[in-house]
């Protein structure tokens, strides 16, 4: 988890899933999503080290164009276990509040599981 985003050339990292993985195989990802309404207001996404965000279509196609089909599309929030290096740590308790209130496009990490075809 939490690799995809950090990744110049992501398509490579799901062309090279899909070859060493068995037929009915399974990838597994989670990364933060492009359009969440907390990184719009805080921006904490764009970092140096964050090299590919992605929007659930954007991921969805992704996967999709390189042989994997979509079983379980999944958003939650950052909590303080899942991002000790986050910037805006005060946050926490308001990013679990609009996590359920927001569609899921809004939502905070996007989890995909995907099969390979």
């Amino acid at each position: 988890g939490e690799l995809i985003e950090h990744l110049k050339k992501p398509e490579l990292f799901v062309k090279e899933a899909k070859r060493v993985l068995k037929k009915n195989g399974v990838l597994i990802l989670t990364t933060p999503n492009r359009k969440s309404f907390v990184n719009r207001v805080t921006k904490s996404y764009f970092t140096p080290i964050h090299f590919s965000l992605f929007t659930k279509e954007e991921l969805q196609k992704l996967l999709e164009e390189n042989g994997f089909q979509i079983e379980k599309f999944e958003c939650f929030p950052y909590t303080e276990e899942s991002s000790k290096g986050a910037k805006h740590k005060t946050m926490y308790g308001a990013r679990k509040a609009a996590h359920y209130f927001l569609p899921q496009t809004l939502q905070e990490q996007m989890c995909v599981v995907a099969r390979k075809k």
